[in-house]
């Protein structure tokens, strides 16, 4: 009786080692994603932009417009304003249409994102702000930012 090639066995544990690899690694990665809520890779099809950021200080309220221009849907914005001194990351926020991990903002949709300052603190910070950025729940990695506010009085 003839057994296998010693070239053949190393052939043959070695495509078996490769398929447990790939197998292993999917398995990791679906359980990732279930867990987080994410994907490994949503920084990757993650993209949105500022259409327009407005602070109008007659009612002491920032108005951003962010549209997904990504392949992934993304949810739970928040915004960090700046002035050059001071930063406030703000999770107070109202949007429309409302987002969550089971309502997200998909390609090609816009968000209103509406917050209301209180206090002569925040209400300055808003009159003097430089610098916006929103971010999301969704793919915390990403954010955008821009430094053209409009004050509107």
């Amino acid at each position: 009786m003839k057994g296998v090639s010693p070239v053949v066995a190393v052939v043959i544990m070695v495509a078996v080692a490769i398929m447990l690899t790939v197998f292993v690694s999917s398995w990791v990665m679906e359980n990732i994603s279930k867990q987080t809520g994410t994907s490994p890779d949503c920084s990757v099809h993650t993209q949105y932009i500022i259409d327009s950021a407005k602070f109008k200080s007659s009612n002491n309220q920032t108005r951003v417009v962010a549209i997904n221009k990504g392949e992934e849907s993304i949810y739970g914005f928040s915004l960090q304003i700046e002035n050059g001194t001071d930063m406030q990351t703000i999770t107070g926020i109202t949007e429309s249409p409302a987002t969550n991990s089971s309502s997200r903002l998909g390609k090609g949709r816009s968000v209103f994102i509406t917050y209301t300052s209180i206090g002569n603190y925040n209400r300055t910070l808003g009159l003097t702000m430089t610098e916006l950025k929103v971010m999301n729940t969704g793919c915390p990695e990403v954010f955008e930012e821009t430094e053209t506010i409009d004050q509107i009085t």
